[in-house]
C-alpha cells in the first residue's frame, strides 16, 4: 500500500499525453529520468524541489555591467553557485538595467550589499502571471530545460527547432503560421489560442514530481 502512495494519473487536456507520479523518493526519480533518456523515451517532468535554485533581481548596476563581472564579485563574496543574467524589456527586447541571480544561498546573497563597489539591492523575483509553455514542444504546464519531448516549431508547428524555421518571425510570417497545438493559422504562443490555459499553470505539488509520459492519442 505505502508504494500506491505516491501513484496518480493526470490527463492532459487534448488526451495526447499523462502525468504518472511513479516515484515515491528523489533517488528513484533521478533513476527513472536516466532510465527513460537512456531509453530514448519521450517525456517530461519538473524539478526537484531540493534543486531549484532561488532567484533575486539585482538593482543598482549599470545597464552597461558585464554579467562575468557580476558573477565574479559574487562568487569572491562567497556565493559560488552563482548564475547571472541580464534582464531584457518585454517590448524592445533591449537590456535593461537590471540583472536576475540564481543561486541555492539566499541568505548568503542577503548579506551582500555591494557589487563593483556599487550600493545593490536583491529583490525576490516576482512569479509571472503568464502561464508557462515550453519553448521546446510547445506544450504549457513545463518548461523547456526539463523537457524531453519532440521538438514541434513555435511558428510552423512541424517537428524542428523554432531557431532553425525559414518562416519569418510575425508579423511578416503569421499569414503562413499554423499552431501545432490547435492547427489553426498562428504561432503557437498566441495567447488568444484556444489551447493556451487563462490561468498559469504551476507544477503538480508532489515529492518528488510527476513525470509525463507520452501516450498515444485515443
Amino acid at each position: 500500500d505505502d508504494e500506491q502512495q505516491g501513484d496518480s494519473i493526470l490527463q492532459s487536456e487534448d488526451g495526447g499525453y499523462q502525468c504518472e507520479g511513479i516515484t515515491n523518493t528523489p533517488a528513484d526519480y533521478r533513476q527513472l529520468v536516466a532510465l527513460l533518456e537512456s531509453i530514448k523515451r519521450p517525456f517530461f517532468t519538473y524539478q526537484l524541489k531540493e534543486d531549484r535554485m532561488d532567484q533575486r533581481v539585482i538593482r543598482g548596476l549599470p545597464r552597461e555591467m558585464s554579467v562575468n563581472d557580476i558573477k565574479e564579485d559574487l562568487v569572491s563574496q562567497g556565493i559560488a553557485d552563482a548564475v547571472v543574467q541580464q534582464l531584457t524589456s518585454r517590448t524592445t527586447k533591449k537590456p535593461l538595467p537590471l540583472f536576475l541571480v540564481k543561486t541555492k544561498m539566499p541568505e548568503k546573497l542577503a548579506e551582500i550589499q555591494r557589487l563593483a563597489m556599487l550600493t545593490v539591492s536583491f529583490e525576490r523575483k516576482k512569479k509571472s502571471s503568464e502561464p508557462s509553455q515550453c519553448y521546446r514542444c510547445q506544450r504549457y504546464g513545463h518548461t523547456q530545460r526539463n523537457c524531453r519531448l519532440a521538438e514541434r516549431c513555435v511558428k510552423c508547428g512541424e517537428d524542428h527547432n523554432s531557431t532553425s524555421c525559414s518562416l519569418p518571425a510575425p508579423p511578416t510570417g503569421q499569414r503562413n503560421a499554423k499552431c501545432c497545438l490547435c492547427g489553426e493559422g498562428h504561432p503557437a504562443n498566441y495567447k488568444g489560442c484556444s489551447k493556451a490555459p487563462k490561468k498559469a499553470a504551476s507544477a503538480p505539488k508532489a515529492v518528488p514530481p510527476q513525470i509525463g509520459l507520452l501516450t498515444p492519442k485515443k
